[in-house]
C-alpha cells in the first residue's frame, strides 16, 4: 500500500499524534451525575489527555456549576447557534490538541479508551478513529428492542464491523478527529445535529463524508477495542422515543444527502437496509418459531423502524425541494409524477396540460387522481390495466388536499362529519359525496381508502368487486373465491397450462349482475413458495426473499405495521415493490405466453378453503350461500382501514351499512343466477404446490358435474 505524507489528496497531517483534547458537550443539569462520571472516566485514562474541554450549550446555571466544580477542566460556552453541532465546533475552537476526541455527557469511557484511539493513527492517511459504544440500560434491555437499531440510542449496532476496519463515518458519542481535518473542511454543519433533547443527528456523518470528499485516499478507522458505555434512560427504551428517533434520523439523512449528494450520503444505508435488516427480521421470526415470542416483536420493530425512517427521509427530501422551489409548492413532485406517467417529451408535455391520472374500470367507474397527490404513483401501479384519458365525467376524484369542513358534528374523537362529508381523524382522510360519487382527500396512501368507495360506485352500476382468482376457460368464466394463502396464485399458473385458458386475475375481480365475470390484471405478488411454479421469475430476481417457512410470520408482521406504512404513500409503494416477503410482477411477466381476457360469461363459482381433514372435499352449494361467502370474504380480505371506511360511511349516515351490503348482495344474487356453486375444502397440510394440483383436478370435476363444456368456446363480450 502506498504511504501518504499528508498532501490534500491523502491525509491532512503526518506522523503519529501524541496529544489529544477530549471535548464533552452538556446542555442540562438533569444529567449532572452522568456528566461527572464522563469527566472522571477521562481523568482515569491510561493514556492521559492533554486537556478536557467542556462546552455548555446555552445554559447559564449549568455553566456556573461546572466552573465551580471542575478547576482542572477547560469550560467554555457554545459560541455558535444552540445545538450539538455548534457546541462541538466551540469545543474544537477552544482545544489545543492535535487530535480532538468527543465523548457524550452521558457516556463513560473504558480506562484504555484513548490508548486504543491513538493507536489507530499509525497511518498518516487516517483522518479519525472511533470506537464501540455499548448501551448501559437503566433496567434490562427491552426484549422487543432489536440490536440492529441500537443507533437509535447512540450505540454500536449489528451490521457494524466486529474488528478494526475502515468505515464511511464514525459515531459522535465515541470518535476522534485530526485537528487538520477541521482546518481543511470546516466544522460540524449547523443544519444537522441534536438540539437539546430533540432526537436528531447525523452531524458526524456529514462531517466524515465531507472529509472523504476532500481527501479521497483518506480513511476513517473503526477500532472496537476503544470502548465507551452509553447510558440509556427509561424514556429512550420506549417505543415513542424509538419512533421519533427513527423519523428524525430519516429527516437528517435527507439533509445530509442534500449537502453531500445521495451517492455518498446513503452508501452505507443501502447495504444496511438490503442485508442487515432482512437478516434481523429472519432471526426474529426464527426465534419466534422456536418459542421466543419477543422475536416476533423484534422483527416487527425492524420493519416498523425502517418504515418510519424512510418516511422521515421522504418528508425531509420533500421539505428540501419545497425550500429550493421557494414557494412551498410541490412542483418537483409533479415533475416526478409526470415523468413516471409520460413517455418521452411529448408525454411530459401532455402531462403538464392534464394534471390528472384517469382510470376507466370496465366502463362502470371513472376515476381521476391528482398527479401531485402523494398516492398518485401507487394508484397508477395498482390500476394500470384501467388507465384512460379524456373521460369527462368522474365517479371518484382523489387528491392530496384536505378541504375545510363547515358546521361539523363530532362522532366522539373518531369523526368530524356533515350531511355530505366525513373526516376520519385517526388518518386525516376525508370522504365527500359529490354528484352521485365521491371525493377522497388525504396525504397518506389512499389505495385502501379508495377500494370500498370503488366497490360502492360499481354496485350502483350493477357490478360487485370480489376477492377471487379468475380465468377464462374456453370462453367461459371460472371464479375461485378463497382466503388469502389458500393457493390461488399457484392454481392460476397450473390452469394456464391447460389448452384454451386465459388469465383474468389472481386476486381481485368483478361480477356484473348480467352474469359476466370482469377481469382485473393487477400486479401479482409472488412469494418464496412459488419458486417451483414460477422458476423464470426467480432466475432474474434482483432482491433477497425470506425463506419459505418465514413467509407466513412475516405476513402477519406486515399486517401489523400496515397502518404505519400507509401514512407515507411513497413508502407504501416502495414496500410493495421491495418487501422481502414477495416479488411484485405484472401478469405479462409472470405468464409471457398466456392470453389475457377482460370479460367472460360466468360458468362456475368454487369457493376454496383449507380444512383440518385429510382428504379434499367438494360439496355443491346454493346461490345464497355463495353470495354470503363472496361478501364476507371480500370484507375480511380488505385491510382494517378499508373496513373502517365502510364503518365511517355507515356511522355518519352517508351510506347506511344495510344499504352498503344489501345492494351488493342484490347484484351478486342476480349475477349468480343459474351458475353452479361449490365449496372445495383442501387439507391444511398440503403444500401450495400440492393444493394447486388438487384444486385444478376438483375444478375439472365440478365442471364435469355441471355439464359445462369448456372445449366449446362461448361468445366473448
Amino acid at each position: 500500500m502506498t504511504e501518504f505524507t499528508g498532501s490534500p489528496r491523502t491525509g491532512p497531517t503526518t506522523g503519529t499524534p501524541v496529544d489529544v483534547s477530549v471535548v464533552i458537550c452538556a446542555y442540562t443539569e438533569e444529567r449532572w451525575h452522568d456528566f461527572v462520571a464522563a469527566v472522571e472516566s477521562v481523568r482515569a485514562q491510561t493514556a492521559p489527555a492533554r486537556e478536557i474541554v467542556v462546552v455548555i450549550d446555552h445554559n447559564e446555571p449549568l455553566l456556573t456549576r461546572v466552573q465551580a466544580w471542575a478547576r482542572d477542566v477547560v469550560v467554555v460556552e457554545n459560541a455558535e447557534v444552540r445545538g450539538l453541532s455548534g457546541a462541538r465546533n466551540s469545543g474544537v475552537a477552544a482545544a489545543r490538541g492535535g487530535i480532538i476526541a468527543f465523548l457524550d455527557d452521558d457516556a463513560v469511557a473504558a480506562d484504555d479508551w484513548l490508548e486504543h484511539l491513538l493507536a489507530g493513527y499509525d497511518e498518516p492517511r487516517v483522518l479519525g478513529v472511533g470506537g464501540a459504544i455499548e448501551p448501559l440500560w437503566k433496567d434490562a434491555r427491552p426484549r422487543w428492542f432489536p440490536v440492529e437499531f441500537q443507533w437509535v440510542v447512540g450505540c454500536t449496532y449489528r451490521g457494524m464491523p466486529e474488528t478494526t476496519a475502515t468505515v464511511r463515518n464514525l459515531i459522535g458519542a465515541n470518535m476522534s478527529v485530526r485537528r487538520a481535518v477541521f482546518e481543511g473542511v470546516g466544522g460540524f454543519h449547523a443544519g444537522v445535529g441534536r438540539i437539546g433533547a430533540l432526537p436528531v443527528g447525523c452531524e458526524e456523518t456529514e462531517l466524515c463524508i465531507r472529509g472523504l470528499q476532500r481527501w479521497p485516499m483518506g480513511a476513517w478507522r473503526y477500532e472496537p477495542r476503544a470502548r465507551v458505555g452509553h447510558r440509556v434512560l427509561g424514556r429512550r427504551a420506549g417505543w415513542d422515543y424509538f419512533r421519533s428517533r427513527c423519523y428524525a434520523e430519516g429527516r437528517s439523512k435527507a439533509v445530509v444527502s442534500r449537502l453531500v449528494g445521495s451517492g455518498d450520503g446513503l452508501a452505507s444505508e443501502r447495504t444496511y437496509t438490503l442485508r442487515t435488516l432482512p437478516a434481523g427480521v429472519v432471526d426474529g421470526l426464527s426465534a419466534a418459531l422456536h418459542g421466543d415470542p419477543s422475536g416476533l416483536a423484534r422483527a416487527g420493530a425492524i420493519i416498523g423502524g425502517l418504515a418510519i425512517t424512510t418516511a422521515g427521509y421522504v418528508a425531509g427530501t420533500a421539505a428540501a425541494r419545497r425550500s429550493r422551489d421557494g414557494t412551498g409548492n410541490v412542483a418537483h413532485e409533479q415533475t416526478k409524477s409526470h415523468r413516471a406517467a409520460g413517455v418521452g417529451r411529448q408525454g411530459r408535455d401532455e402531462d403538464a396540460m392534464n394534471p390528472w391520472l384517469e382510470f376507466n374500470i370496465h366502463d362502470r367507474a371513472a376515476i381521476r387522481v391528482a398527479r401531485d397527490a402523494p398516492t398518485a404513483l401507487l394508484l397508477r401501479d395498482m390500476f394500470a390495466p384501467f388507465l384512460a384519458e379524456g373521460l369527462g365525467h368522474y365517479d371518484l376524484t382523489i387528491t392530496g388536499r384536505p378541504e375545510p369542513l363547515v358546521d361539523v358534528a363530532h362522532g366522539e374523537t373518531e369523526y368530524n362529519y356533515t350531511e355530505t362529508a366525513v373526516q376520519i381523524n385517526a388518518t386525516d382522510v376525508q370522504i365527500l359525496l359529490e354528484e352521485g360519487g365521491f371525493r377522497l382527500n388525504g396525504q397518506r396512501e389512499l389505495l385502501v381508502s379508495a377500494l370500498p368507495l370503488i366497490d360502492r360506485i360499481l354496485v350502483k352500476r350493477d357490478v360487485a368487486m370480489i376477492h377471487a382468482a379468475t380465468v377464462d376457460y374456453g370462453g367461459r368464466g371460472i371464479c375461485m373465491p378463497a382466503w388469502g394463502g389458500t393457493g390461488k396464485t399457484s392454481t392460476i399458473a397450473k390452469l394456464l397450462k391447460l389448452d384454451g385458458v386465459a388469465f383474468m386475475g389472481d386476486d381481485w375481480a368483478f361480477l356484473a349482475d348480467d352474469g359476466r365475470l370482469l377481469g382485473y390484471a393487477k400486479p401479482m405478488f409472488i412469494k418464496p413458495h412459488h419458486r417451483r411454479i414460477y422458476p423464470h421469475l426467480f432466475e432474474r430476481r434482483r432482491k433477497p426473499l425470506i425463506p419459505t417457512r418465514l413467509s407466513r410470520p412475516l405476513g402477519r408482521l406486515t399486517t401489523m405495521v400496515h397502518p404505519v406504512i400507509t401514512r407515507y404513500p411513497r413508502l407504501a409503494r416502495a414496500t410493495r415493490k421491495w418487501s422481502p416477503e414477495h416479488m411484485m410482477v405484472t401478469p405479462r411477466a409472470a405468464f409471457p405466453n398466456a392470453a389475457i381476457s377482460t370479460s367472460a360469461p360466468l360458468a362456475i363459482a368454487v369457493f376454496v378453503e383449507r380444512h383440518e381433514g385429510t382428504k379434499p372435499v367438494l360439496v355443491e352449494k346454493d346461490r345464497s350461500w355463495m353470495v354470503s361467502r363472496l361478501i364476507g370474504n371480500f370484507h375480511a380480505e380488505i385491510t382494517p382501514h378499508s373496513q373502517g371506511v365502510i364503518t365511517a360511511l355507515a356511522a355518519t349516515g352517508l351510506v347506511p351499512i344495510e344499504r352498503y351490503f344489501g345492494d351488493k348482495a342484490a347484484v351478486l344474487e342476480r349475477g349468480l343466477v343459474g351458475t353452479p356453486a361449490f365449496l372445495l375444502q383442501v387439507p391444511q397440510a398440503y403444500s401450495p404446490d400440492q393444493a394447486s394440483d388438487v384444486i385444478v383436478a376438483h375444478l375439472q370435476e365440478a365442471l364435469a358435474r355441471t355439464d359445462v363444456d369448456a372445449s366449446t368456446p362461448a361468445a366473448r363480450s
